[in-house]
């Protein structure tokens, strides 16, 4: 190849080089495009923020840190380390409604204790106990400053001898609980962490129980094939339920009456990011 053509085939290779680089610093441009309209979406809940915090004042002005409608109506929550905002709920007691209602329902035939795995301040704990659900608690907790909030919320509640609250639960703690009374009510809510805790050794340790988990599989890496597998297991031991929170009235709550609709509607949220399910597992025998 003389001069000439190995010149022409260097200015050739050359533009076909600064071409990507074209095209690669457009696609850049783009995410940075799309990036910025992320941060306008993103900049717009602060106006959400500031209208669950006016609920939030209303609510502490009519009733305090105090649960004031439902099943666990009376209940102190003093601490908090969990949640946010989802605090407005629990103080109108429509906070996860239809799972305390479910556990009511067990309560009927199942007189046993109430093991809440994933209990983080104790608002089921505690309030199990509140509403006559169980007796007494076992409250399964790994977050150390929760710990702690719990036992500031059952001592706040006068409680503190009938919570009984632990860290870690695997087979063995859990066998603890279990040696006098073979049955419980337990609730699992543990971010995802159940389809790695709901092996077969712990499912058949609780297989007396009466038992409600909620699902994450969203949360972790392979969730829905975890779930199906999971599920599998369970069908060994339970009848499976699925279910999900039911639409609630804003209107039904008197101090709510002079916001508008829309800070009403966000007096009941739960700050969840996409909509959830639990499953409720009664032994097969």
């Amino acid at each position: 190849m003389d001069a000439t053509l190995k010149s022409e085939a260097c200015k050739n290779s050359v533009n076909q080089e600064f071409t990507k680089l074209k095209l690669l610093l457009a696609e850049v441009e783009k995410c940075k495009a799309k990036l910025s309209e992320k941060n306008v979406r993103l900049s717009l809940p602060d106006s959400i923020t500031s209208a669950k915090q006016a609920v939030h004042d209303i609510l502490l002005k009519e009733h305090g840190r105090v649960v004031a409608n439902g099943p666990f109506a009376s209940m102190k929550m003093k601490s908090q380390t969990w949640g946010g905002f989802d605090i407005n709920a629990k103080i109108l007691g429509t906070y996860e409604s239809h799972v305390i209602d479910e556990l009511i329902a067990i309560s009927q035939t199942n007189s046993g204790p109430f093991i809440d795995i994933g209990a983080a301040d104790g608002f089921f704990a505690i309030g199990a106990v509140i509403s006559g659900i169980a007796d007494e608690t076992y409250a399964f907790e790994v977050d150390d400053r929760s710990r702690c909030s719990i036992a500031i919320n059952a001592s706040d509640n006068n409680l503190s001898e009938r919570i009984h609250i632990r860290e870690i639960a695997n087979t063995q703690t859990i066998s603890d609980v279990l040696k006098k009374e073979r049955k419980a009510k337990i609730l699992i809510d543990i971010e995802g962490g159940e389809y790695e805790l709901l092996d077969y050794d712990f499912l058949d340790k609780i297989s007396k129980c009466d038992v409600i988990v909620e699902l994450h599989p969203s949360l972790i890496e392979s969730g829905f094939k975890k779930q199906e597998e999971l599920i599998r297991r369970l069908e060994n031991y339970f009848h499976i339920e699925f279910f999900k929170k039911s639409s609630l009235r804003a209107t039904a709550f008197p101090e709510l009456a002079n916001l508008s609709d829309d800070k009403r509607l966000l007096a009941l949220s739960e700050n969840r990011a996409f909509e959830m399910w639990w499953i409720k597992l009664n032994p097969k025998t």
